[in-house]
């Protein structure tokens, strides 16, 4: 079509169709080498939109706005409500950037259905004891509820070699944590997501009466590239007397899932574990080389689901300490009713309980993928393979529920 036959073309439009025209095409130029012809052109060479996040600000307490969208730093004004607001505090629906570590200087309540809060790529704790943690709650005498909120390390960006100091393998694992509450009673923590933690654990607690329900601890820390102090708990329940941990959900941590260090009259029921990449267990009732009491007197673990897939962990429940460490033995407890497919060694005893308060052990259902006696790969090495095993030094009432193999599987998760 020539330039002649395009301004004829024009003259015979009505002005509506071609104002529409020129919307379209973006407009006829007096070139006719630069027109495009909009009766020929493909709907697909049309031009699309492209979309563009920016900063979207709320106010997220009153008289405190921060950027929702994840753009630009919320964590002074996170701090700001955390310190000041009434309790219960009601978090706006978004994403919000932790650029600083937070601290909780106070008991409040936070509802945080929607609210995902996500560590920058440079952030930096500064509790002087738990160093880099994301979130810390210390010595309080009043309780902390946590209910709905996600809090995700970001670890698949911040940790590894000249990004995160101590997370490089040279430094403290335990300095990654996502949420520590340190000597805090009567946490609830309901619905919360820790996720993606880039080393230590996604949660630290010590604590008595804590509630802990219908949360996901999830991709915790990795084992990618056998680089040590990368790896993550998913729940680090280092003392906790008295306490409640239900209806949980672990997926592929990456050190042990759930660790338990202590606590008199405590519940641990109804939790499904499920590794699809390596961890070292499922669940562990330890003292973390005495550091803890590991006194689990009227404590029961009962009705927990731990799948391991293709022996992803070392072990399904470990009980006692010295498959890492020759400490003293753990004291009392009930394990009974738990569900432990897929493991390298579906349940061990080593170092637990003692003459006076046995582990009480009976109507667990463990399988495995490979006969006991196969040898496999852990840590140390290769070690042999077994659905239930115990060292000499472990006191267990089974009540002959079950027979256990007589081993010793030390200093080697």
């Amino acid at each position: 079509m020539s330039a002649y036959d395009i301004k004829n073309l024009k003259a015979s439009i009505p002005i509506g169709i071609l104002a529409a025209l020129l919307m379209v095409t973006g407009g006829m130029h007096a070139s006719a080498a630069a027109e495009p012809d909009v009766f020929n052109a493909s709907p697909r060479a049309k031009p699309r939109p492209t979309l563009v996040v920016v900063p979207f600000y709320v106010e997220i307490c009153p008289g405190i706005q921060a950027d929702r969208n994840g753009l630009v730093g919320a964590s002074a004004a996170i701090q700001h409500c955390l310190d000041k607001t009434a309790s219960p505090w009601t978090i706006p629906p978004g994403t919000y950037k932790l650029d600083t570590a937070l601290t909780f200087h106070r008991g409040i309540s936070i509802q945080g259905d929607g609210v995902a809060w996500v560590a920058d790529l440079n952030v930096r704790g500064y509790d002087a004891h738990w160093g880099h943690g994301l979130i810390y709650a210390g010595y309080l005498p009043d309780p902390v509820e946590i209910h709905g909120l996600r809090i995700d390390g970001n670890g698949y960006s911040r940790r590894g070699a000249g990004r995160v100091p101590f997370c490089d393998g040279t430094g403290a694992a335990s300095y990654g944590a996502n949420l520590v509450l340190d000597n805090v009673p009567d946490v609830i923590l309901d619905r919360v997501v820790t996720t993606n933690a880039p080393c230590g654990s996604g949660m630290v607690i010590i604590g008595t009466r804590a509630r802990i329900t219908n949360s996901h601890f999830t991709y915790n820390g990795t084992q990618e590239g056998g680089v040590k102090n990368m790896w993550s708990d998913g729940l680090t329940l280092l003392e906790c007397w008295n306490c409640v941990v239900e209806g949980n959900t672990f997926v592929n941590n990456s050190d042990v899932a759930f660790v338990f260090g202590g606590g008199q009259g405590t519940r641990v029921a109804g939790n499904q574990i499920i590794q699809t990449t390596p961890a070292f267990a499922g669940f562990m009732l330890d003292n973390f080389n005495d550091s803890r009491s590991g006194d689990f007197r009227g404590t029961v673990v009962e009705d927990n689901w731990i799948d391991c897939g293709a022996l992803q962990c070392s072990f399904g429940i470990s009980m006692g300490p010295h498959t890492w460490y020759l400490s003293k033995n753990t004291v009392g407890g009930v394990v009974r009713g738990n569900t432990v497919h897929g493991a390298k060694i579906g349940m061990i005893a080593q170092g637990a309980g003692t003459k006076e308060f046995p582990v009480v052990v009976y109507a667990n259902d463990v399988s495995s993928l490979v006969p006991d006696g196969t040898e496999v790969e852990f840590s140390c090495g290769a070690r042999t393979t077994f659905t239930r095993a115990a060292n000499p030094n472990s006191f267990l009432d089974t009540g002959g529920y079950a027979s256990w193999s007589p081993a010793v599987h030390v200093l080697c998760p």
